[in-house]
């Protein structure tokens, strides 16, 4: 379409599709630990992270989220992978696998690592 400005312009539904892909943020999951020495248990959670440094933690033995979604920018992506122990408030998280195929798949991307003899 031609705008009275006389430049082209898309139309409505080729906008609308662009933004819906623009919003599209990809998530990274991972399963944690967490050592309970009050109760003498190792609890299990899935931390959710979101590219915009939010973060998700799901408490898996109780099925209920133990944080909301919240910003949290002291964690990075290059933070999260497996055998690493990352705090978030004041608990130690240790991260023990990766939550789906997604993550796997872009983590063992960049973690490949070439020996040479």
């Amino acid at each position: 379409q031609i705008t009275s400005a006389g430049s082209l312009e898309p139309p409505a539904n080729v906008k609308s599709s662009l933004r819906d892909a623009m919003s599209i943020e990809q998530r990274y999951t991972f399963f944690t630990q967490w050592y309970d020495s009050t109760a003498a248990l190792t609890r299990v959670y899935q931390l959710v992270y979101f590219t915009d440094n939010t973060i998700e933690i799901f408490d898996l033995k109780n099925r209920r989220t133990f944080l909301k979604r919240t910003k949290y920018p002291d964690l990075s992506l290059k933070d999260l992978f497996v055998g690493n122990t990352v705090t978030i408030y004041s608990r130690q998280l240790k991260v023990t696998e990766y939550g789906d195929s997604f993550t796997s798949s872009r983590f063992a991307e960049s973690s490949e690592t070439a020996v040479a003899l």
